[in-house]
């Protein structure tokens, strides 16, 4: 997992599983991430990189919906790039969290 800067906002690449085990890892990533974001222009994104994420459970679906709710709360933008038709992207296609979540394939999809 890492962090970094780029024109638009933060990135956190997240790989593997996201699951009751990796959730609270993530979720204090993020927030590190939250706390930096502060700091920045209104118009800056958090996107979550899960494109290399291989399995998502309902922990991880849990922290996805806070993690949303966090930014919604400082008006920030939140992107999840994901692969598409992968474990991940089906999970959050089939139970509408698309309707909640701003999801994209690639960067390029967020511009």
């Amino acid at each position: 997992m890492s962090i970094h800067q780029i024109k638009s906002g933060i990135v956190i690449d997240f790989q593997g599983d996201l699951d009751l085990v990796s959730a609270p890892v993530l979720d204090r990533r993020f927030e590190e991430a939250l706390g930096d974001l502060k700091s920045m222009s209104e118009d800056q994104t958090l996107f979550l990189d899960l494109r290399k994420l291989d399995f998502i459970d309902s922990a991880g679906l849990a922290l996805l919906i806070h993690m949303s709710k966090e930014l919604t709360a400082i008006s920030r933008t939140f992107t999840v790039l994901v692969t598409e038709k992968g474990q991940p992207d089906r999970i959050l296609r089939i139970g509408h969290f698309y309707k909640i979540l701003d999801l994209a394939y690639e960067f390029k999809d967020v511009e």
